[in-house]
């Protein structure tokens, strides 16, 4: 396995500067390890297996109508995390080949970044979902709420971006170089297993699901080139997560 240093936070103190430039993407330099040949390899096909044999039974759940707020959601999302860490010791690819880094690793800029704009989109989808969040809080225990909604989402979208940010996206940018590894990992994400099941769920017109398709390219960009800019995993797993808990953890009771 390739040697590398890893980076280390910058141990100055940090100023105003370091608080808000992660919102113009001015991230401090990471280093990256090198995947070799075999592991690109293995990634690729861990990757295929994932979202082709497991992305099957949340398939034929979403068609059978499976609740919003469920125990089921919650053993579904585990098995995921639970099959991706499995893959992971089978590759035997250490944890910073996918870009996770613990908490005291991260710059002060990213730290400030996540925390930031989690806090603004936790407020702005509060603000836009506030009847349907008023009801379920009025309805159901806030426990369970988050415990089956807004946790499985959560960890959903990290397991997403583990899988199509942290594995394809950075072997594609390694073996077809920044521009064509980010627009061919997204274009992936988008029209791939993930969210192909919009085809077949969505009671619209044509122009309707593909307005839908280009609202996923058009985030999964965002994502794309945050993750590019940062190489943090995390920063991206949480930012959609958050948009999966409210979107789609958010129980909307009639």
């Amino acid at each position: 396995m390739t040697n590398h240093t890893p980076s280390v936070p910058s141990m100055n103190r940090p100023g105003l500067w370091d608080l808000f430039r992660g919102h113009l993407l001015l991230f401090d330099a990471h280093s990256l390890p090198v995947w070799t040949k075999q592991q690109i390899i293995r990634v690729v096909l861990c990757a295929l297996v994932l979202e082709l044999g497991v992305r099957f039974m949340l398939t034929r759940a979403l068609l059978h109508g499976t609740p919003t707020v469920h125990p089921n959601q919650l053993v579904l999302v585990l098995l995921l995390i639970g099959a991706l860490l499995l893959m992971h010791e089978l590759i035997r690819i250490p944890l910073e080949f996918a870009n996770v880094r613990p908490w005291g690793a991260w710059h002060v800029s990213q730290r400030a970044y996540l925390l930031e704009t989690a806090l603004v989109a936790s407020f702005v989808f509060g603000w836009v979902h506030i009847s349907a969040l008023r009801d379920a809080l009025r309805s159901e225990d806030l426990l369970r709420i988050l415990s089956f909604a807004f946790l499985p989402n959560l960890l959903w979208g990290v397991y997403q971006e583990w899988v199509y940010r942290g594995w394809l996206q950075r072997v594609l940018v390694q073996h077809w170089g920044k521009y064509a590894g980010i627009m061919a990992s997204n274009l992936t994400f988008t029209f791939g297993p993930l969210h192909a099941y919009h085809w077949f769920t969505l009671k619209s017109t044509l122009s309707q699901q593909i307005n839908m398709f280009f609202a996923i390219f058009l985030v999964g960009l965002f994502f794309a080139i945050v993750f590019q800019r940062s190489q943090n995993l995390l920063i991206v797993g949480v930012f959609h997560g958050i948009g999966n808990a409210f979107m789609q953890g958010l129980p909307r009771v009639e």
